[in-house]
């Protein structure tokens, strides 16, 4: 059971950040590796900026015509989607200077709405899931121009993907949860009792949880299709929810967290993360990451309930984290502008102790 709590010595962070000179809406943030961070928006340019981790904008990826939704990286490739119906491929290992585009390796047509979401199958094979408002899934590889499989998942529009040991799952605008055989086009489940657009899901072998955009959070024994818990954080903003080697956290009112119990009948615990609505959350197999409404970024240790690292953002608007390793990377507004931060967590006193 993690019981939050603070550490008497606070791990350290140093920042970097971009402060974008128009108020942006980002849409996607991709990690490509150590040195370098992919960001798209919707409502200000229909391209793809890449930065260098100490803040210096390195190219830009010309060659969408409307904003772009959705990135994500297959091995040396970023993908892109957009309004535009389009998905595009580039090569991130090509040039180094600033101003100089990405390489547009490909462009693959097929859908007929905004990519939504994008989730990458496997580095090695190069295999990925698009999913758009136009109901569709597709299952496409980075070698091929042509999809490989296209399965009509949803009435109104597929507005989120999880994909977890072979299984794909799926939460639309029609407010239900979809589980499917991607290679096989079926689906295998249907999971119906949201009255609000799915916005995350969280699954294991038995049991399946998501998450609405007014806040509830539902979960359903994945063999009999039965709901067997139900909870609605009140606060009229989307749920967010993780799963992590059969440990659910889902958001709450006013800052908290709910963690469910080993069955994921009930609720086990609730504790107060922060003093205003929790934004994003990130979890890995040890650390949670917390942001809140506020600015406030946090990182906690799931095991003994420490929080080890705590970060405020340029702007007091949170709107997304992006955790690989030991980067951090924020997105915050405020009426004018939009900062991307950019933060590399050195470890605690009781971190460097464990290590030595």
């Amino acid at each position: 059971m993690m019981t939050c709590k603070i550490e008497d010595q606070i791990g350290q962070a140093k920042c970097s950040s971009i402060i974008l000179q128009e108020r942006s809406l980002v849409t996607a943030v991709e990690i490509l590796g150590p040195s370098s961070v992919a960001i798209s928006s919707a409502n200000v340019s229909p391209y793809v900026t890449i930065y260098s981790s100490d803040g210096k904008e390195i190219a830009q990826c010309v060659g969408h015509t409307k904003g772009v939704w959705a990135l994500s990286k297959v091995g040396d490739t970023l993908v892109s989607g957009g309004a535009d119906t389009k998905i595009n491929l580039w090569n991130t290992q090509t040039g180094h200077v600033k101003n100089i585009p990405r390489v547009l390796q490909n462009t693959l047509h097929g859908h007929t709405g905004t990519i939504r979401s994008l989730h990458t199958l496997d580095m090695t094979t190069g295999k990925f899931l698009s999913a758009s408002r136009d109901g569709t899934i597709r299952l496409w590889s980075i070698n091929n121009t042509q999809y490989e499989k296209s399965i009509i998942a949803h009435e109104k529009g597929v507005r989120c993907l999880n994909h977890v040991d072979g299984t794909t799952a799926s939460g639309g605008y029609d407010c239900q949860v979809r589980v499917w055989d991607i290679l096989q086009g079926e689906c295998l489940q249907t999971f119906e009792g949201h009255s609000a657009t799915v916005y995350s899901i969280a699954f294991e072998s038995t049991k399946l949880a998501a998450g609405a955009e007014d806040g509830e959070v539902r979960i359903w024994d994945r063999a009999s299709g039965t709901l067997l818990a139900s909870l609605n954080n009140g606060i009229g903003i989307p749920a967010q929810i993780r799963a992590r080697n059969g440990t659910l956290i889902s958001t709450g009112k006013n800052g908290a967290l709910t963690f469910w119990n080993e069955s994921w009948l009930g609720e086990s615990h609730t504790v107060l993360a922060h003093d205003s609505i929790i934004v994003a959350l990130h979890m890995t197999d040890t650390d949670l990451f917390t942001g809140g409404m506020n600015g406030v970024v946090k990182k906690w240790d799931l095991q003994s309930g420490d929080l080890t690292h705590e970060m405020s953002t340029r702007y007091k608007n949170l709107h997304v984290i992006v955790v690989d390793q030991q980067v951090v990377i924020a997105v915050s507004t405020d009426d004018s502008h939009t900062a991307l931060e950019i933060w590399t967590l050195e470890p605690t006193s009781r971190e460097r102790t464990q290590d030595t």
